[in-house]
C-alpha cells in the first residue's frame, strides 16, 4: 500500500508538516519514490501519542538520535487494515440514514471518539457497523444494540489494559540488560510480536467454546420448555440458583497495615480460590468486589459445596485473610453479566453475619441440601439483617471435615 504523506497524515490523525518533521528525525523513511506505507502511518501514530500525552519535540528527537527510543518497530504490532471502501466516515455516516445516530452512540459506548469526517473508511469497518446495528436492532432495538455494545467493549477493552498491564509489569524480569539498548528493543519486538499475534487469535478460539457452551445451554433449556408444553415430557423442576458472597475478614485493617500492593496480592489470590471452586462445582465468578466475591450456582447444593471448599486449607490460600460466607437461593434478575435482586442482597448480608472462617445460608438454602449428614447445621434462629424487611431463618454450616 503506497500513501503520500498528505493520506498518511489524515490516516494518523496529525498534518503534513507534522510527518515532514517525523521524515526529518528519522521516524519515518520514504522510499526512493518518495512514498509511505501503512506503517509509516502507526508510526507517526506512535509519535503523536507521545507529544498529545506532553512529551516535548526536542526532548523526544533527542531521545530518538541517541538511540533511546525507536518506533521502527511501531508496526508490526498492529494488522495491515482492509482495503479502503473509497467513502470518508462522513460519507458512510450519511448512507446510514436514519441508523447514523446508532452509529454515534456505538462510539460513545465503546468509549471512543468518532474519526473525522473526512477519514477514509475501511470496507471491514463498514461491513462491522452496518452488521452489528443491523444485527442488535432487528433483536430488540437500540437498547439491544447499546447494551450488546457496552458488553463488547467492556470486555475487549479490559483484556487489551490487563494484558498490557501485565506485559509491562513483567518485562523487567525478562533477563535483559537494562543498560543495552539494542538488546532491550530486540527482545521487545520478539515478545511484541508475540503478543499481537497471539491476542486476536486467542480471543477468537476463546470465543467460539463460549459460544458453543452458552448455545448448547440455550438450546436444552428450549428444548425442554417445547417438550413440556406438547406433552411430550414432564416439566423439569428446577431449583432456584444460589448466590454466594465470600469476603475477607479485616481487609481494611491489613491493607492499611501492609500497603496497597497487599490488596492487590489479595485480589488475585481470591479471584484464583473463587474461580475454582465456582469451576469445580458448576458455578461461575459473577464479580470480586474489592474484598469480596459474588459467586452464582445453579443449586444451593452447588453453593453451599463450594463455599465448604473456601473454608477447607485444600480451597483457600494460605497467605489471605479467613473468609466469612454467605449463601441464600432464590429467583436473581440476570443482565449483562451481573446480578440483581433481593436474593443477591440476602446473601451478602449473611456473609456479614458469618465470622472468620465461617458459612452462614438461609433455610431457602439448606433446604435444597441432600440427606446425607456430612454437613452439620447449627440454627441460628431468625435473624433481622439490614434494610431486608422480613426476619430470616438462618444456619451455621460446617463442612464434613469440620
Amino acid at each position: 500500500m503506497s500513501l503520500s504523506i498528505e493520506e498518511v497524515a489524515l490516516e494518523a490523525g496529525t498534518t503534513p508538516p507534522d510527518i515532514q518533521r517525523f521524515i526529518d528525525a528519522g521516524v519515518i523513511r520514504p522510499d526512493a519514490a518518495g512514498s509511505l506505507t501503512w506503517g509509516d502511518v502507526q508510526r507517526a501514530r506512535a509519535v503523536k501519542q507521545f507529544l498529545d500525552a506532553g512529551v516535548r519535540w526536542d526532548h523526544m528527537r533527542r531521545a530518538i538520535d541517541e538511540g533511546l527510543i525507536t518506533f521502527e518497530y511501531a508496526d508490526v504490532f498492529y494488522l495491515q487494515p482492509s482495503p479502503p471502501s473509497g467513502r470518508t466516515f462522513a460519507e458512510y455516516r450519511a448512507s446510514l440514514g436514519s441508523s447514523a445516530e446508532h452509529l454515534r452512540r456505538i462510539f460513545d459506548t465503546l468509549g471512543l471518539a468518532e474519526p473525522p469526517s473526512n477519514k477514509p473508511m475501511r470496507t471491514d469497518e463498514e461491513a462491522c457497523f452496518a452488521q452489528l446495528i443491523d444485527l442488535w436492532t432487528r433483536v430488540g432495538g437500540q437498547e439491544a444494540l447499546l447494551r450488546a455494545t457496552r458488553l463488547l467493549g467492556d470486555h475487549v477493552r479490559a483484556t487489551v489494559e490487563g494484558w498490557m498491564a501485565l506485559w509491562t509489569e513483567h518485562m523487567r524480569y525478562v533477563g535483559v540488560d537494562t543498560e543495552s539498548v539494542g538488546e532491550r528493543q530486540q527482545v521487545t519486538l520478539e515478545l511484541g510480536r508475540g503478543l499481537t499475534d497471539l491476542l486476536p487469535r486467542i480471543m477468537v478460539w476463546a470465543e467460539q467454546r463460549y459460544l458453543e457452551q452458552a448455545m448448547t445451554a440455550v438450546g436444552v433449556e428450549q428444548m425442554e420448555e417445547t417438550l413440556a408444553e406438547r406433552g411430550i415430557a414432564p416439566r423439569s423442576e428446577r431449583q432456584p440458583p444460589a448466590v454466594l458472597f465470600v469476603d475477607l475478614a479485616g481487609f481494611s485493617r491489613l491493607t492499611e497495615t501492609h500497603g496497597d500492593e497487599a490488596a492487590v496480592l489479595f485480589g488475585t489470590l481470591l479471584r484464583d480460590v473463587a474461580e475454582r471452586a465456582a469451576r469445580e462445582h458448576g458455578g461461575k465468578l459473577i464479580k470480586l468486589l474489592g474484598d469480596g466475591a459474588m459467586l452464582s450456582f445453579e443449586t444451593s447444593q452447588a453453593a453451599i459445596d463450594a463455599g465448604c471448599q473456601l473454608l477447607s486449607d485444600a480451597g483457600w490460600h494460605p497467605r489471605l485473610p479467613p473468609p466469612h460466607i454467605g449463601v441464600h437461593a432464590g429467583p436473581v434478575i440476570e443482565r449483562d453479566g451481573d446480578l440483581f435482586g433481593g436474593t443477591v442482597n440476602i446473601a451478602a448480608r449473611l456473609s456479614g453475619v458469618a465470622g472468620a472462617g465461617e458459612l452462614v445460608a438461609s433455610a431457602d438454602a439448606v433446604g435444597g441440601l441432600a440427606e446425607d449428614g456430612e454437613i452439620a447445621l447449627r440454627p441460628l434462629g431468625e435473624l433481622q439483617l439490614k434494610n431486608i424487611s422480613r426476619p430470616l431463618t438462618a444456619y451455621r454450616v460446617s463442612p464434613p471435615d469440620g
